[in-house]
């Protein structure tokens, strides 16, 4: 599909591919290509035509993880319940810790919680049906 995005106010259009193991834009040598970007691995800049683009490094503490629910559920309406949730594996070390979840209605109601346990090698994300 045709993906319409927008970096530090520059309009960008990329032939792209989705896939859920990939939760970030990687951008191809084929873009890099056809708006003649010029990158400056020294001065971190990535050059598309007459822009400039300054390119930032994530860190550890910066990660943002794709959590798939594991199998179907049904939360009964005034109930909770922790949900069998999968991570894919994106070669950044887990943490032993809980983790948090970015706030999310999942319909109206229904509320996915903010953390999520690791504490007995399966992942649980708790779910409030309000």
């Amino acid at each position: 599909m045709d993906l319409h995005f927008t970096v530090d106010g520059h309009r960008f259009v990329a032939d792209v591919s989705a896939s859920p193991a990939i939760d970030e834009f990687l951008s191809g040598r084929d873009w890099l290509v056809k708006n003649e970007a010029k990158w400056d691995f020294a001065k971190g800049t990535i050059s598309p035509g007459d822009r400039l683009i300054r390119s930032y490094r994530c860190t550890l503490n910066e990660v943002c993880r794709h959590i798939l629910v594991s199998e179907d559920c049904v939360v009964p309406p005034k109930h909770e319940a922790n949900i069998l949730v999968k991570m894919l594996d994106d070669g950044i070390p887990h943490l032993t810790s809980n983790w948090a979840i970015e706030p999310h209605r999942l319909e109206p109601g229904v509320m996915e919680a903010c953390t999520l346990s690791d504490s007995h090698k399966e992942l649980a994300a708790h779910v409030c049906n309000y």
